[in-house]
């Protein structure tokens, strides 16, 4: 098939040895009374031009060919093709659908770019108008489909951003003019004030001797010192961004959706040593010399209690390697004395995703600690913390919490809830984030007495258009936009359902108003 608009195309055909090729558009014409002889001709190859053609429109034509001796073909040799109706592809994508737009709640420091073309294409964006498609150093993340969109980050009160979009279709059609995407953040205080969680960054990166790569015999890597802090650096951004907009209620479908929590780091130590190992040895490692961290030494070594207590720090993450004795836990927390009523043991608080043994410096404050691998990546870092979610929430209400983690997993007609860190609604098997089976769930609109709307989802419905398995990354934000945040207006046993982000922010304020999420 050619495409519409052909009107002369070339007829080539390859002969076993040296001949002169006549053709016909008449099926049974003898060599002798064909009258169109090739252009090209002679040889093995045979070339000639035929015109007329029209969009519409089949073609046949019957090769003969005679070599030196005087042989002819008997039977003609048929070259067929047609010529399309259809005109070829010359227009550029049509965008529309543009947002956000309007004014963006104060506290808004990212947002969904989002766009919708009349075919599927691949979209970029600028933040300099008239720059065309092929030098826009900036596509969007999700695309190549109808539905586009992209997280801008950075954003600040009283500012006003324009972003300029162009796409490119699979015919090679990009728009000559921009489609602006165009908001502004307001100056306004948004009606509740975001808690602050400032965070303080500790590394431990074991150098060789050169003290450019770290000790492999340590470490279990000898990577390059400088692309392990980069990465440690790109990724630490990366979930300061995500966890903040993960407290952004409904986030997904609200572009005016304010986080309650607004994550920064407010300090970082680095140290070329090995990480301190402490006595306590790993619960399912009993006998193989498998160890914690010394977490009491390392925070005691930096005195944690002035961050915690003076500078409002609320958690600690700590960068180290997960080899030879040393195994790190996922989170860690002690509670402060300001909360001691609510301490679990003698002694001491610790609500965590851990064997919870009194391994932490204790301050007034409560805090917790994050230990990530510096060989893994954003999903993990975000599960560390998805199980701390966990665990927080089920002490303070176990069984509100299991309300909205409960059921997952099953089959219509069955209406699942929001599932966990490992599961999400669609699935029971762990890890399972890209998983395409549909269900029921309510978990978008989920209400603690089970009457939220139900809608079939899958891995689409966090992930959109692909469901790249990403560790888990775009389902654990998803998952934690649905836990009752700012302004969720849900009611339980005639009781307003609390923002229960309050807690994972700043749990010593939130226990002093009473425990519970209603």
């Amino acid at each position: 098939m050619l495409s519409a608009g052909t009107a002369s195309a070339t007829l080539s055909v390859n002969t076993d040895e040296a001949a002169t090729c006549r053709y016909s558009s008449v099926s049974g014409t003898a060599y002798s009374s064909m009258s169109n002889t090739f252009s090209t001709t002679g040889s093995t190859s045979h070339s000639t031009t035929v015109s007329g053609l029209s969009n519409g429109n089949s073609y046949s034509y019957y090769v003969r060919c005679r070599d030196a001796s005087g042989n002819a073909n008997a039977n003609g040799y048929a070259v067929s093709f047609s010529v399309s109706s259809v005109p070829s592809d010359t227009a550029p994508p049509v965008l529309s659908g543009g947002s956000p737009s309007g004014a963006l709640a104060a506290g808004t420091t990212s947002a969904s770019l989002l766009a919708t073309t009349d075919e599927a294409t691949m979209c970029r964006y600028s933040v300099t108008s008239g720059t065309a498609y092929s030098s826009m150093s900036n596509t969007f993340s999700s695309t190549g489909g109808t539905s586009h969109s992209s997280s801008v980050s950075g954003l600040a009160n009283g500012n006003s951003y324009n972003y300029y979009v162009r796409c490119q279709d699979s015919a090679g059609n990009a728009n000559a003019n921009d489609y602006v995407i165009s908001f502004s953040v307001s100056v306004a205080p948004s009606q509740v004030q975001a808690i602050n969680v400032p965070v303080l960054v500790i590394k431990y990166f074991p150098v060789d001797p050169s003290g450019q790569k770290l000790d492999i015999a340590v470490a279990g890597t000898d990577a390059d010192l400088a692309g392990v802090r980069s990465f440690v650096d790109s990724i630490t951004n990366q979930g300061i961004q995500k966890l903040t907009e993960g407290t952004k209620y409904h986030g997904y479908k609200d572009g005016s959706a304010t986080p309650t929590l607004n994550y920064y780091v407010t300090d970082t130590k680095e140290f070329l040593s090995p990480l301190p190992v402490s006595s306590f040895e790993v619960p399912w490692n009993q006998g193989k010399g498998i160890y914690r961290p010394d977490y009491r030494k390392i925070l005691s070594d930096i005195n944690v209690c002035d961050y915690v207590e003076n500078r409002g720090v609320r958690q600690v993450w700590l960068w180290g390697y997960h080899y030879g004795s040393i195994e790190p836990v996922e989170s860690d927390m002690s509670m402060g004395t300001n909360s001691r009523q609510y301490w679990n043991f003698p002694g001491y608080g610790d609500v965590s995703n851990s064997e919870r043994t009194d391994d932490l410096p204790v301050c007034k404050n409560t805090y917790v600690l994050y230990n990530y691998n510096f060989e893994r990546g954003l999903g993990e870092l975000l599960e560390d913390h998805g199980h701390q979610i966990e665990s927080l929430y089920g002490f303070i209400d176990p069984v509100l919490w299991q309300t909205f983690k409960s059921p997952f997993g099953q089959q219509s007609p069955t209406v699942n809830r929001c599932g966990w860190t490992h599961s999400p609604p669609n699935t029971v098997a762990d890890y399972d984030w890209a998983n395409e089976a549909d269900v029921l769930s309510d978990c978008e609109d989920w209400k603690p007495e089970g009457t939220g709307q139900a809608k079939v989802v899958d891995c689409h419905t966090w992930y959109g258009q692909s469901c790249l398995n990403d560790g888990g990354a775009g389902f654990k934000v998803w998952w934690m936009q649905n836990i009752p945040g700012m302004n969720n207006g849900l009611v339980y046993n005639g009781k307003s359902v609390k923002n229960w982000w309050i807690y994972y922010g700043d749990i010593d304020a939130a226990l002093a108003a009473g425990k519970g999420l209603t």
